[in-house]
């Protein structure tokens, strides 16, 4: 059995659940938002989209993150949620103004979440 818990309530690996999907789901958000400024398709952004998803957890293991395999998959699938959700449901409702200002919010909380998120890995690894 995995001595990763199944659920964390904080920036420590949950098998299912950290503090770390709410920054994959922030950063699905963000990348909806620059795909969206962009005015690509909906097919080549969500393609682009996943690209940029697996990309992050490559980099992660390239970086030495060690997390187990739900917890891979699972920051993915928060992040396509992030995406899918702004692509379909919010996006249509608002501006092109209000994309760049949920864009600019987005991404203050992703890059914020990203340093504290490593900062506390980096504090458990040392």
């Amino acid at each position: 059995m995995s001595r990763i818990p199944f659920v964390s309530w904080s920036w420590k690996e949950g098998r299912v659940w950290d503090h770390w999907m709410i920054v994959h789901f922030a950063s699905g958000i963000a990348i909806a938002c620059v795909l969206e400024l962009l005015s690509l398709d909906t097919a080549h952004a969500y393609l682009i989209a996943l690209g940029l998803l697996v990309a992050w957890e490559i980099g992660e293991k390239i970086g030495r993150v060690e997390e187990e395999t739900e917890n891979l998959v699972l920051d993915v699938v928060f992040g396509m949620f992030g995406f899918a959700l702004f692509e379909q449901v919010i996006f249509p409702l608002v501006s092109r103004e209000g994309v760049v200002w949920i864009l600019i919010t987005t991404l203050i909380f992703a890059i914020g979440g990203s340093v504290l998120g490593w900062m506390a890995y980096k504090r458990r690894s040392e």
